[in-house]
């Protein structure tokens, strides 16, 4: 497994669409899917924190899947996942 630039284990595995069944890791695509589904669904603004912590997941991994995403993107201070709001484009 290589290591990223911060020195953490990749969050997602080789193939953006699956789940690598090897290292037990999803694709980028397919993670920011289902964050953009729970999103979507909430029916109220929801924050980068808020996402990580119902996916039990680091922020970074959050914001990671949302800039891997045609659709979605973050609002809001860099320093602050609890003030980033997840936001859709044509919503």
């Amino acid at each position: 497994m290589t290591v990223g630039r911060d020195r953490r284990p990749p969050f997602f595995g080789q193939d953006p669409n699956a789940y690598d069944l090897d290292d037990g890791r999803p694709g980028a695509g397919l993670f920011a899917n289902a964050v953009q589904v729970w999103a979507l669904e909430q029916r109220r603004t929801v924050t980068v924190r808020d996402a990580a912590e119902v996916f039990n997941c680091p922020d970074a991994m959050i914001c990671e899947a949302i800039e891997d995403h045609p659709w979605m993107f973050v609002e809001g201070p860099d320093d602050d996942p609890t003030k980033q709001t997840i936001e859709h484009e044509g919503e």
